[in-house]
């Protein structure tokens, strides 16, 4: 009765879980019905085997046996009369054990119970699996559908192109095992459609002045940017070396794609997502990037000369020897970027995030820094002579070696800060907290103005 218990409970929970709407199997039906399917005809051995030797042993108890007795009338010395006298035959043999029917009853039914689990467990299976290749199977026919209507050519099959885009995006939702070669697929789409960026002596590219996005395409770089990107495998959006100069990108999700010598020149990228993106070799020259997201991109070698990047987010990116000169950063999110070599002469940094920045042997010359937070920067023989750093932070910032002559400290906080062989001389330290700073005798201070200086130690 267990057994056909169990039995009933699991097939009544596979029934149930079976009609239930866009619900996943628990993975263990399959290893069950897997295993009973393999194994059932050995447990169902072994279950008789058990059941025959308790037969054998135990069976039905044998019926109390009462020994025949005889009576007999005897005398007994000194007593009047005769006394009864009882006598009991010996060597009787009892009789032989009989079988319990009503066990070997139950043993059948729960062979047979494990036997209908088993073959049922292993229907189950087959159907599972008949339904899993069934589906693969018609996923392949959305698939080969859908770029089969991608490839359609012509502004006459613009619609059949953007029905193919969005049935990829629901087979990626549907599918996630097949989203990374979705993803292939549409990065193909854009590069094939879109002129590619080929360079120039000059330092600009073949593309023309202005690229006309079509729908299509747009489609296909909003699929990309909206999918879920935990289903990537490791696969990027491979967008290298395409012309999008002059287009209208404004928050385009471009994060962690390959833009490598990409043209975006005079192109409106505010707002736009290119995190951990990689932009080595990428042309942004004239492109807006106001509020744009390229924390942790790849920015080594860029050109970022004279651009607007207020409240631009670089956080963590690599920006080594890349030429921000000239360039607009008021309010950047900067913490912990790579910055080495880098040219930021005459560049606007008020109240930008540099903290834990990496600046050494960068160019800051002339640079506004005012208000700018640079607490535990590496500023290691940066050139900041005639920086601006009104009410900066550089509280435990690394400034050995670096050129801050003629550069304006006023009231700037500098705290712990390591100036060891610093040049100094003719800075502003008016109303400059100095406190703790580290020096030495290589330390240059000579014509600094230190006007209410806290911790002046010259």
């Amino acid at each position: 009765m267990i057994v056909l218990g169990v039995s009933t409970v699991l097939l009544l929970l596979d029934a149930a879980l079976r009609q239930l709407p866009d619900q996943q199997w628990w993975p263990g039906w399959a290893a069950i019905g897997a295993w009973l399917g393999r194994w059932w005809p050995l447990l169902l051995a072994l279950v008789l085997a058990a059941a025959t030797a308790t037969l054998i042993r135990h069976g039905s108890p044998r019926p109390t046996v009462i020994p025949p007795m005889s009576i007999r009338w005897e005398s007994e010395p000194g007593q009047p009369g005769l006394l009864p006298r009882a006598t009991v035959t010996p060597d009787v043999t009892p009789p032989p054990r009989r079988w319990n029917w009503t066990a070997i009853t139950s043993v059948v039914t729960a062979a047979t119970a494990l036997a209908a689990l088993g073959f049922t467990a292993q229907s189950l299976s087959a159907t599972r699996t008949q339904i899993n290749l069934s589906e693969q199977g018609q996923i392949t026919d959305r698939y080969t559908k859908a770029v089969d209507q991608l490839g359609t050519q012509g502004a006459d099959h613009l619609q059949t192109r953007l029905g193919g885009i969005y049935a990829l995006e629901r087979l990626a939702r549907d599918s996630p095992r097949d989203q990374a070669t979705i993803i292939e697929i549409l990065s193909a789409f854009i590069r094939s459609t879109l002129p590619t960026a080929t360079g120039k002596p000059d330092g600009t590219t073949t593309c023309a002045s202005s690229t006309n996005v079509q729908i299509d395409v747009r489609a296909a770089l909003s699929v990309l940017g909206r999918r879920n990107h935990d289903n990537d495998a490791d696969t990027i959006a491979d967008l290298r070396g395409v012309c999008l100069t002059g287009a209208d990108l404004a928050y385009v999700n471009f994060g962690g794609a390959n833009l490598f010598e990409a043209d975006f020149t005079n192109a409106n990228l505010i707002g736009a997502q290119l995190e951990r993106a990689n932009l080595y070799r990428t042309h942004f020259a004239g492109a807006q990037l106001d509020g744009a997201h390229l924390d942790h991109a790849y920015l080594a070698s860029a050109n970022l000369a004279g651009m607007r990047l207020i409240v631009t987010q670089l956080n963590g990116a690599n920006l080594t020897n890349a030429n921000l000169s000239h360039s607009d950063l008021d309010g950047a999110g900067l913490a912990h970027a790579d910055l080495s070599y880098a040219n930021l002469t005459d560049a606007r940094l008020f109240e930008a995030n540099l903290s834990g920045a990496y600046l050494a042997y960068a160019q800051l010359g002339g640079t506004t820094l005012t208000e700018a937070h640079l607490s535990h920067a590496d500023l290691a023989h940066a050139i900041l002579n005639g920086t601006q750093a009104t009410r900066a932070d550089l509280a435990d910032a690394n400034l050995t070696d670096a050129n801050l002559r003629h550069a304006n400290l006023t009231d700037a906080h500098l705290t712990h800060a390591n100036l060891s062989q610093a040049d100094l001389d003719l800075a502003d330290l008016t109303r400059a907290d100095l406190t703790g700073a580290l020096h030495d005798d290589r330390t240059f201070t000579l014509g600094a103005t230190t006007t209410g200086t806290v911790g002046a130690w010259f």
